[in-house]
């Protein structure tokens, strides 16, 4: 197989190559099968150290553009690897810091992830603790969220995709005049604190 071809069956169905994540399977065991075939199989690729680096290649190439992609969301990237026993360590101070204690604690984690889940916290829950810049952070995060376009399909819902469901629930009857208003004032209630500097 060319490299394409080969890449094409990394991501084939059925599966002729498959990879198998450590974390998430049993252990391998030596086979007790008498399958001739299996035993040629393996020795094959045993004996092709360059088809093996091709497949490395291959499977890597799946992933490429993910791991590139260091603007995604922190909620996408939770599986990826486990922490440290240090920041598991600082984690349960964090648990039970006052919020002051917690807006400092977060700045020791060495995990980018539980660092920006931590600043989060800290941001939503007590903005009084963050300094100019973290709160404008904060802001604009937040802001961002919230105006995501609809053609942007969003995994989460902005203004523009909850006036876009809302207009549904409206013409499908599937919710009072009163409640569909409700809702509509709590989402301009949200957008007008945020342009006046509110992160509550």
């Amino acid at each position: 197989m060319d490299d394409d071809t080969l890449a094409n069956a990394v991501s084939a169905s059925p599966k002729i190559i498959r990879s198998i994540s450590i974390n998430n399977a049993p252990n391998l065991f030596y086979s007790r099968s008498n399958d001739p075939m299996l035993y040629e199989k393996a020795s094959l690729i045993q004996d092709r150290p360059d088809f093996q680096k091709r497949v490395g290649r291959a499977l890597a190439a799946r992933y490429k553009d993910k791991e590139l992609d260091e603007d995604r969301p922190v909620e996408t990237k939770i599986y990826e690897g486990f922490y440290t026993n240090t920041d598991k360590a600082i984690l349960r101070n964090f648990q039970s810091g006052d919020w002051q204690q917690r807006a400092d604690i977060v700045e020791q984690l060495e995990d980018q992830r539980l660092k920006q889940l931590g600043r989060r916290l800290v941001a939503f829950n007590s903005p009084v603790e963050l300094d100019s810049n973290t709160k404008s952070q904060a802001l604009e995060y937040l802001r961002n969220k919230w105006l995501t376009s609809v053609d942007d399909k969003p995994g989460w819902t902005s203004f523009p995709t909850a006036e876009k469901y809302l207009i549904e629930i409206e013409a499908k009857g599937l919710a009072s005049v009163e409640v569909i208003a409700d809702w509509r004032a709590f989402f301009e209630e949200r957008m007008g604190a945020l342009e006046m500097g509110q992160l509550l």
